[in-house]
């Protein structure tokens, strides 16, 4: 699928988590941040990128989100999650959670807005 990032229903939300110090990832990048492209009409996940630093970690983590409603599928999605099972999975949630947080915030704030 091809997405159309110049469609302004298809936005970008971003979430931050702080990995435990013995973790490849806190070395090499910090902190664990999860983007998603997400559609805002449908609240449907189009794509997602996750700062770990194993492509098969990244690849596993990105096809828990791809696909899912953010809005009624998030207890899904980290159930999901849960099934990785790394030194950096409880970051990876607290990145999730941040990410839907900021979603939420964003309609709260349109709905407002107008």
């Amino acid at each position: 699928m091809t997405i159309d990032y110049r469609d302004s229903n298809i936005m970008y939300f971003v979430g931050n988590g702080n990995p435990p110090e013995n973790t490849s990832v806190r070395q090499t990048f910090g902190h664990i941040a999860i983007g998603l492209v997400i559609d805002i009409k449908t609240s449907k996940i189009l794509d997602a990128n996750i700062t770990l630093v194993s492509p098969l970690s990244m690849n596993f983590i990105k096809a828990q989100l791809i696909g899912h409603n953010l809005s009624t599928d998030l207890e899904k999605i980290i159930k999901n999650v849960e099934r990785y099972q790394g030194p950096a999975l409880k970051s990876i949630l607290v990145a999730l959670r941040a990410v839907h947080n900021r979603y939420s915030n964003y309609f709260e704030n349109e709905k407002f807005s107008k």
